[in-house]
């Protein structure tokens, strides 16, 4: 058929990391999945499904593949999904349409929104004009993500060496050390006496030396599992 490739285009509303993808198909013959970088030109990952899978003739299942190398997805940026048929025989992948109001509320109403739609290309894309997006259809394809970014800026402590007396550390300058630096948070604006213990969560940290600390280290990526 022509388009011969169709799949799903997507951005997401933060910054994470994609590890891999589920998508709903009948695999009546072998088929590729092809993870595309935002340029919608470079190849990220070409997943192989082989239409053994299934447990019978025709049978309708939800396809999940790990990526060997996830994906960092920046928020804001569209990413592509593209599914296509490496035999002469027909695949069919399952799709959802919505009622086009125009102010794609249908789709807005689902995880993901408008920015989660159907999109077509033919044959390997050269540039990302070579698709085509439908907005009121949505692939059922869906992202396994793995990390998230909260948003919130990691602060440099003075991560090696010791403390230096009366030393405002707010510019990630290395000429001072915490004991145990990579445990809990040292709050922001105190000044720590030799030896003194700051609990600000469920850990503390030693400080040593006297210096005071500007800043508050707080994760910026929350890892699943």
């Amino acid at each position: 058929d022509n388009p011969d490739r169709r799949g799903l285009r997507f951005s997401v509303p933060y910054s994470c990391r994609m590890s891999g993808i589920f998508a709903l198909m009948s695999l009546s013959g072998d088929a590729n999945i092809e993870v595309y970088n935002s340029d919608g030109v470079t190849i990220h990952e070409t997943i192989t499904l082989d239409n053994d899978i299934r447990s019978a003739f025709g049978a309708v299942g939800t396809v999940f593949r790990n990526l060997v190398t996830p994906l960092e997805l920046t928020k804001d940026t569209f990413y592509w999904i593209i599914l296509y048929p490496t035999t002469g025989t027909n695949i069919a992948l399952y799709l959802l349409d919505v009622t086009d109001d125009g102010a794609s509320e249908a789709m807005n109403a689902i995880d993901g929104g408008v920015n989660f739609h159907y999109t077509t290309v033919n044959g390997s894309p050269s540039v990302e004009g070579d698709y085509t997006q439908t907005l009121t259809r949505r692939p059922m394809i869906g992202l396994i993500l793995d990390q998230l970014d909260n948003g919130v800026a990691v602060c440099d402590f003075p991560a090696l060496g010791d403390v230096e007396k009366g030393v405002v550390f707010d510019d990630g300058s290395k000429t001072g050390t915490f004991k145990e630096p990579g445990i809990a948070n040292v709050k922001e604006g105190v000044e720590y006496g030799a030896n003194d213990t700051e609990f600000t969560g469920t850990y503390a940290r030693n400080v040593v030396g006297i210096g005071t600390v500007v800043g508050q280290s707080t994760a910026g990526i929350i890892t699943g599992g």
